[in-house]
């Protein structure tokens, strides 16, 4: 935390820092010492935001937006209208924020440069600080604008997100997805040049369940009971079928993940009343960039996508996508706070 808040020198702080992270520190850092196991990471000695600013010149200071899969339901015409409403952002709130952040720190890009910087051109006194994406959001006059202003942010953040993890030798993953808010997400991942993996061994299954809405007003304990028995038992059948992939273990799969998730129903709808969504699985094999541009890919369908968590292997993946038709997607109602009847036998 010393060196996060600038090890003595504030104006070298991390902004935006979190009002409970030296809690959050604490708790991290208890956990590590009782963990004989744990092995730490550390941050990387160069300066990340050299890479970051890097990454921002050539996605959001390009002339024309991110292409989109013919297929999506966000038209062309959406896009290039939220992308000409982003420019003064995109271009004068980025040079002005590189040329702060190269004043400090004589290279890179800070993101909280580029956020005061746009704080400040919808209005904010100069010396402002924007600590938090959401302080934003209020200040256009506009409809139109303040979606340009969150859709900026979350381009900002996908190229932030995606740049940490290449800069500290993690895979990126953007498991939370909308088609024109992820522009930046499927333009990163393709500049790895990837392409889609060829291989004949492949699963996809589709089975009903609840909406994720719905599981947030389930009790955790009664989620996790039915993930400790059925559950691992899903795991460990999708697990074989990835080291052995025929018609045996995949039947398997199909058997356990039914099993699974129709438990998981009926538990949901002792507590919340809605109409059954799916749950698709898609499995196979790749290298992790082949795996990850395929599912950034997948996700531009014409569903409105809930919720999607990629799962990664060794030498495999399986992609989970919750989704439900859109009449039905806030047509969901508690049935009651108090215990459900679960007719149980007494004793």
């Amino acid at each position: 935390m010393f060196e996060i808040r600038g090890a003595g020198q504030p104006e070298n702080a991390v902004q935006g820092l979190h009002k409970r992270a030296d809690e959050i520190a604490s708790r991290l850092q208890r956990a590590a010492d009782r963990n004989q196991n744990f092995k730490p990471g550390y941050w990387p000695t160069h300066n990340v935001g050299e890479k970051f600013e890097q990454i921002i010149l050539k996605h959001l200071m390009a002339a024309e937006p991110p292409e989109i899969s013919n297929e999506s339901r966000v038209s062309g015409g959406e896009i290039k209208g939220m992308w000409s409403l982003t420019k003064k952002w995109r271009f004068d709130c980025v040079e002005e924020a590189i040329n702060r952040t190269h004043k400090l720190v004589k290279v890179g890009l800070r993101r909280g440069e580029l956020l005061n910087a746009v704080g400040r051109s919808l209005g904010l006194p100069n010396d402002s600080t924007i600590h938090d994406v959401v302080d934003l959001f209020d200040l256009p006059q506009t409809v139109q604008e303040k979606r340009a202003i969150k859709l900026f942010c979350r381009w900002v953040n996908e190229c932030y997100y995606y740049n940490q993890a290449i800069e500290f030798g993690c895979t990126p993953c953007f498991p939370a997805f909308d088609e024109s808010g992820g522009l930046m997400a499927v333009s990163l991942l393709s500049q790895e040049n990837a392409t889609m993996p060829v291989s004949e061994v492949g699963l996809r299954l589709v089975v009903p369940h609840p909406p994720i809405k719905a599981l947030m007003d389930v009790p955790a304990n009664e989620l996790l009971a039915i993930r400790d028995d059925l559950g691992y038992q899903y795991f460990f059948a999708l697990d074989n079928w990835q080291k052995h992939p025929n018609a045996s273990t995949e039947e398997e799969v199909k058997h356990t993940l039914f099993l699974y998730t129709q438990n998981i129903l009926k538990m949901a709808k002792l507590w919340v009343e809605f109409s059954d969504g799916l749950l698709e699985v898609t499995g196979g094999k790749g290298n992790r960039n082949q795996q990850l541009l395929t599912s950034s890919l997948n996700l531009l369908k014409t569903i409105p996508f809930i919720e999607s968590l990629i799962v990664l292997f060794e030498e495999s993946f399986a992609l989970y996508q919750v989704y439900l038709p859109p009449k039905e997607e806030n047509n969901i109602t508690l049935r009651s706070t108090k215990t459900p009847d679960l007719n149980l036998p007494s004793f």
